[in-house]
């Protein structure tokens, strides 16, 4: 992670690389994985003024995760690898407002999209897609906070919109 301060109080940005390969079996022949996962987020904070806030977010999220699978209980030669793929990217736009000591207005805007693959691999190396999706949601929000005491008080309203594309779907594993 790196932070890198813009030259005054609550003025930054920040950048957040994660990425971790697994591999290995599980106690026998041809049944292999490889999974390889990847996390990315860039983050903007402006305090703007002493009440007013402003916060920019986006990311990025790749997962690869590959199985292979043998024909057990008959013998233990390879019968497939099957491959997974899913890449997500959220992001967000908010403005907060601090009304009073005890009560916080934000607004706000977000959005992700997801697309998500999988396939098989034969032994013989020919590939089957199975599935390919692809997702999105954005949406609008206002959210009043209001602490009193030891309760907080959250009050809002937001609106999505969502869109699924089913390119392929297959009930096959």
């Amino acid at each position: 992670k790196v932070n890198y301060d813009l030259g005054r109080d609550g003025h930054k940005v920040s950048l957040f690389i994660h990425d971790t390969t697994h591999d290995g079996d599980q106690g026998r022949p041809n049944r292999d994985f490889n999974h390889h996962y990847t996390t990315m987020n860039l983050s903007y904070m402006n305090q703007l003024t002493e009440n007013l806030n402003l916060q920019f977010k986006a990311g990025e999220r790749k997962y690869s995760r590959n199985f292979g699978s043998d024909n057990y209980d008959t013998n233990l030669d390879l019968r497939k690898h099957t491959n997974t793929k899913q890449k997500n990217r959220p992001m967000d736009l908010t403005l907060s407002c601090q009304r009073s000591e005890n009560a916080l207005l934000t607004i706000g805007t977000d959005y992700q999209s997801v697309d998500y693959t999988k396939d098989t691999i034969s032994p013989a190396g020919v590939v089957t897609a199975n599935n390919d999706v692809t997702a999105s949601s954005n949406s609008l929000f206002i959210q009043e906070k209001q602490q009193h005491g030891d309760w907080v008080i959250r009050a809002g309203l937001r609106y999505d919109n969502i869109d699924h594309s089913y390119a392929l779907l297959s009930d096959k594993v």
